[in-house]
């Protein structure tokens, strides 16, 4: 074999051909992604993503046909984007845990940079708000629910 390479994924020793060129990878933004990577295996994971951004899709259109367009105009996020956050926190709230069944969460974000920080239901991201995101206020109320309630 002329110049044998391994996948790293499945582990195979391959020819040169059986890679993408990496002057063509270099260029894209999946670069370390797929570096070491055969062509059959690339096709397998495209196909997976393909398959899951399919199924997210089809549920953001059903619940709310605007969503998408929501999400990439005013957070710049895909659908994708925000199932995989959503997925990284356990598929609910970040601070209550509550798993939204019938409206998505709200994204929070913090209001001087704009910077997206995570998804909260709709009580928690009000809650945060009421407090205008200050620390110190929420110390305080929490200080006065121990002591009072």
């Amino acid at each position: 074999m002329v110049n044998p390479r391994f996948c790293r994924l499945c582990g195979k020793e391959k020819k040169e051909s059986d890679f993408l060129n990496s002057k063509i990878l270099k260029n894209s933004k999946f670069f370390e992604s797929f570096i070491d990577v055969c062509l059959d295996c690339r096709r397998d994971i495209e196909s997976k993503i393909a398959d899951e951004y399919r199924v997210v899709r089809k549920k953001h259109l059903t619940r709310s046909p605007k969503r998408a367009s929501y999400l990439r105009c005013k957070w710049k996020l895909t659908i994708f984007d925000y199932e995989k956050m959503l997925k990284e926190q356990g598929g609910g709230c970040a601070i209550c845990g509550k798993k939204d069944d019938k409206d998505f969460l709200h994204i929070d974000h913090d209001h001087k940079t704009g910077k997206i920080r995570v998804l909260l239901c709709c009580q928690c991201n009000s809650g945060l708000g009421f407090f205008k995101d200050s620390a110190e206020m929420l110390t305080k109320a929490s200080r006065y629910l121990i002591e009072k309630v």
